[in-house]
């Protein structure tokens, strides 16, 4: 129970600071690829459209939050999901195995972690490793850059055990407060019931002293 609360605590408190950096992180992305980077060898028209529906995206989980009516859209399994559609796309449009951008799933990783479990880490690094596996391969392969792939991939899952101490400590933390504010609730009702029972006994002793009087 208290590990659950303190799940429930520490997602809901990040959520929105992470939904607030993920639209920084578009913007500047956004901005490199539209107003630094040569996009000769890469897809426009998929790069503006991935820009376009992030972002909006973006926006409407930070200012609407709608993750505290439907907590389903706050679960690790769904922003897995919905990041690694965004940011693999957002690669394969951007250049494939030479897009300047995978270190997205890098910051993805840190954003989980501040959310959710070790597992989840772990879960989310995983799928993030195959599917950038899964692009490479189709683009057909990374000729000449094996070094580069493997350093990214490795320092990803690397990336990911920092994570995982992070989520641990966190969930650590939480688990103490709620712990301290459990305890302060019990010693608040105790001090209540010897409150009641010291003014009854009082009232007792009242009766009793009168009734000593009357006779």
């Amino acid at each position: 129970m208290l590990e659950e609360k303190a799940l429930v605590e520490k997602t809901f408190a990040a959520e929105k600071n992470v939904a607030g950096t993920r639209v920084c992180v578009i913007v500047f992305g956004s901005a490199v690829y539209l107003g630094l980077m040569d996009r000769s060898g890469t897809r426009v028209p998929l790069a503006v459209a991935v820009i376009v529906s992030s972002l909006a995206y973006s926006l409407w989980v930070y200012f609407l939050q709608p993750y505290k009516k439907y907590p389903a859209l706050a679960s690790g399994w769904v922003t897995t999901a919905t990041d690694t559609v965004f940011i693999t796309i957002w690669l394969w449009a951007t250049g494939g195995v030479r897009s300047p951008f995978y270190h997205l799933y890098s910051l993805s990783v840190v954003g989980v972690a501040f959310r959710f479990r070790p597992r989840e880490v772990f879960l989310t690094s995983g799928v993030y490793s195959l599917s950038y596996l899964g692009l490479i391969g189709l683009a057909g392969g990374a000729q000449g850059m094996a070094t580069e792939v493997v350093t990214r991939l490795g320092y990803l899952n690397l990336m990911a055990m920092v994570g995982a101490s992070l989520s641990r400590e966190t969930l650590r933390q939480i688990r103490a407060k709620l712990g301290m504010r459990g305890l302060a609730m019990t010693l608040s009702r105790e001090g209540k019931r010897r409150a009641i029972a010291l003014a009854a006994s009082e009232s007792r002793f009242q009766d009793m002293v009168q009734t000593l009087g009357a006779v």
